[in-house]
């Protein structure tokens, strides 16, 4: 869980909270850094708070989620 600033992405100042995907949460930082995983765009919207997506694990899991859940 952190705050970042959004300010250059959707215009406004303020800070907003970002959760990792449940999966992540798990992990230590060696092992995120490591981890080898996809992201899939799963819809065509144009509205970042609004997008779906896959997440996409080495081991085969594929997880819904958000796209305001990343950082990039």
């Amino acid at each position: 869980m952190c705050f970042i600033r959004t300010g250059q992405l959707d215009g406004e100042t303020d800070w907003k909270l970002r959760v990792a995907v449940p999966e992540c949460q798990k992990l230590d930082e060696g092992d995120l850094i490591r981890l080898d995983a996809e992201i899939y765009g799963a819809t065509k919207e144009r509205n970042p708070s609004r997008k779906k997506v896959i997440f996409a694990l080495p081991i085969g899991t594929r997880l819904p989620c958000a796209i305001l859940q990343f950082i990039l």
